[in-house]
């Protein structure tokens, strides 16, 4: 089992890649800030304007992205003191994507199951 130090240690880590994810990319799902009314489960389908390929990577990041910005999620649960510098910028990015968008808001429920794997490891 892991020390608090490590389980901070990785939290910090993944809040910093986090970090590096540009804005108009959603958290939890595959959608572009702009693209909001675009349906991300039949945008690769024909006639659309995303390619298939584009699609199925754009899934791929957006599940990355959903595994970082939950492990993340653990910054609520850190000491104020030594979350104070990560934990404002984390509520108003997360709030903004599970307050807007519902394929966000689904992604990030149904990704709990594995967050709550991952910590009983």
């Amino acid at each position: 089992m892991k020390s608090a130090e490590e389980i901070y240690d990785e939290i910090i880590r993944a809040h910093q890649e986090l970090e590096s994810i540009p804005e108009n990319l959603h958290l939890f799902c595959p959608k572009v800030q702009g693209e909001e009314n675009e349906d991300s489960e039949t945008s690769g389908q024909p006639g659309n304007a995303v390619a298939v390929q584009e699609t199925q990577a754009r899934a791929a990041a957006a599940e990355d992205r959903l595994q970082k910005a939950s492990w993340t999620s653990l910054i609520l649960g850190i000491k104020e003191d030594q979350a104070s510098r990560w934990r404002p910028e984390w509520i108003a990015r997360t709030e903004n994507f599970l307050t807007d968008c519902d394929d966000c808001v689904r992604n990030w429920h149904m990704g709990r199951k594995a967050l709550r794997n991952r910590l009983l490891k």
